[in-house]
């Protein structure tokens, strides 16, 4: 037995009793099985709360939607614990959208659990899915809520909703719109029947302080991220006035638009200096003309984290030679942000060394009083090619306490570690919050497992600055285990090691309702 004193009873559970002790009289007792009365009903709420943690919806490797679904199912008071976490989420990969999209316009209340969306569209995306054919009742919900959201056009939007060959990005963009509190969205762009996709029409509507009925304002959202098939940042721009927008992340993106120096232009208009209150912007695997560039980064107020990956992969191949990212002309945009910028990385990523073109070495970076943590391409640190490449720590912002470096395939690379070395003499006056030196090597042959890291370590030790060195291999093919090589000091760990395989789920539709 529990002693009560000891173990007393949680706050969900008090309540309970005081309500059971009421209705007692009218209550028969539980029939007693192998002398235990207690059962599911019996767990307090507390504790379903942190069981259901390890219960996800919306997790590739976990999948545990049907489970939620069906625990919703037990008692009205599970399904109170249980609707929440159900409904956080839209993922286009594991939910049917006209299913979803019917539920949330038939309960509002429902609509206001969803926390974040995650959608993909363009051909072939979800082709293999059986299409859901709305019955007469699904429509006349569809039609009549379009009708009470009062937003012009709906009733073409509406006959668009019902059509059995529907563009599902219109219902991802329709469901978007009953979800007031989204906080984060994640978009997998792909080529449509028309120009601009609908939830980045709705997002225009919202900023340019036109009619759109009833539709929220989007006030809650805090994080974008798209992975970039055909927009350009002409047709992006209306994101980067969302008022409560704090993090943007764009992959893939590629815009050699012409701006004329000097004069204001198109997108310079669409991206006033100063106006963008978003303190989290990355650019991932993309190729963006350095006077574009300058514009978006003209329009932040002040950022706090900048990522910008560049490669030569998405070239167009009609570019014009003086079309190209020049990370020098980069420092020179970012300076605006000077006084509050704490992180910053810059990768050069290279396809094939014989076409690549550099985008050059970054320059002097201690105008940046802030900035903590650094990560860079070597070739964008150094003059690799140099047969005695140096460092001087005089270019680096003093605050910096940690500092990535990545070398790639090309073995020219390797000489910024005789750089490292001329940097670590100079660390300790130059750098003095310096704590660790991380070196991440994509190497195809693994040639620099065999170097002489012990070397290397001491002398960072030296100057009491910690050394970690991570070896990718290319083939993640071959089966091994020793995908990754890891060395921190002397120790030597495999890391990676997660094989766990991802777990396929049925294609249930589990918002219906």
């Amino acid at each position: 037995m529990l002693n009560a004193n000891d173990f007393p009873p949680l706050p969900s559970q008090r309540a309970r009793r005081r309500t059971g002790a009421q209705g007692r009289a009218h209550t028969s007792v539980r029939a007693r099985v192998n002398g235990v009365a207690a059962s599911i009903n019996d767990l307090p709420d507390e504790l379903w709360i942190e069981i259901l943690d390890y219960v996800p919806a919306l997790d590739l490797k976990d999948f545990q939607l049907p489970t939620l679904a069906n625990l919703s199912r037990v008692n009205k008071r599970i399904n109170s614990l249980v609707i929440e976490r159900l409904y956080a989420g839209y993922n286009s990969f594991f939910c049917e959208p006209y299913l979803f999209l019917r539920t949330v316009m038939a309960k509002p209340w429902l609509a206001e659990n969803v926390r974040s969306m995650q959608i993909s569209y363009g051909p072939r995306v979800h082709e293999d899915r059986k299409r859901y054919t709305p019955s007469v009742t699904d429509r006349r919900t569809i039609k009549d809520s379009l009708k009470a959201m009062d937003i012009p056009g709906w009733k073409a939007w509406a006959t668009d909703c019902n059509d059995d060959e529907v563009e599902r990005e219109l219902l991802y963009a329709t469901i978007l719109m009953y979800t007031p509190n989204i906080t984060e969205l994640i978009i997998d762009d792909g080529e449509l029947s028309y120009r601009i996709p609908k939830w980045l029409d709705i997002l225009r509507w919202t900023v340019s302080g036109g009619r759109l009925g009833h539709v929220h304002r989007f006030l809650q959202l805090k994080t974008l991220r798209i992975d970039i098939g055909y927009l350009k940042l002409r047709h992006l721009a209306p994101i980067f006035k969302l008022p409560g927008l704090n993090t943007v992340s764009l992959t893939g993106l590629v815009d050699i638009g012409r701006v004329e120096r000097g004069k204001p232009d198109a997108l310079r208009r669409l991206l006033p200096i100063g106006t963008c209150l978003v303190e989290n912007f990355s650019v991932h695997k993309a190729f963006v003309d350095d006077r574009i560039l300058d514009v978006l980064l003209q329009c932040f107020r002040s950022l706090k984290h900048f990522e910008f990956s560049h490669t030569d992969e998405l070239y167009p191949e009609d570019r014009d030679a003086r079309e190209r990212t020049s990370f020098s002309n980069l420092n020179r945009s970012l300076g605006r942000h000077r006084l509050t910028l704490v992180g910053l990385s810059l990768h050069d990523i290279i396809i094939d060394n014989y076409y690549h073109k550099s985008p050059g070495l970054m320059g002097d970076l201690s105008q940046f009083k802030k900035l903590t943590h650094l990560e860079i391409s070597s070739n964008t640190l150094v003059h690799v090619h140099d047969s005695s490449p140096t460092i001087s720590a005089e270019n680096l912002p003093p605050s910096i306490t940690s500092l990535v470096v990545f070398l790639t395939t090309d073995e020219r690379e390797h000489n910024c570690l005789e750089a490292l070395i001329h940097l670590a003499s100079q660390s300790r006056h130059v750098l003095p919050l310096l704590k660790e030196v991380r070196i991440e090597v994509e190497d195809r042959f693994a040639k620099l497992k065999k170097y002489d890291w012990e070397r290397l370590r001491r002398l960072w030790a030296d100057v009491d600055v910690a050394l970690v060195v991570k070896i990718e291999d290319e083939d993640e093919d071959d089966g091994d285990d020793d995908e990754d090589f890891v060395w921190h000091g002397s120790v030597r760990n495999d890391v990676d090691e997660d094989t766990e395989s991802e777990v396929e789920s049925d294609e249930e539709s589990l918002y219906s309702s």
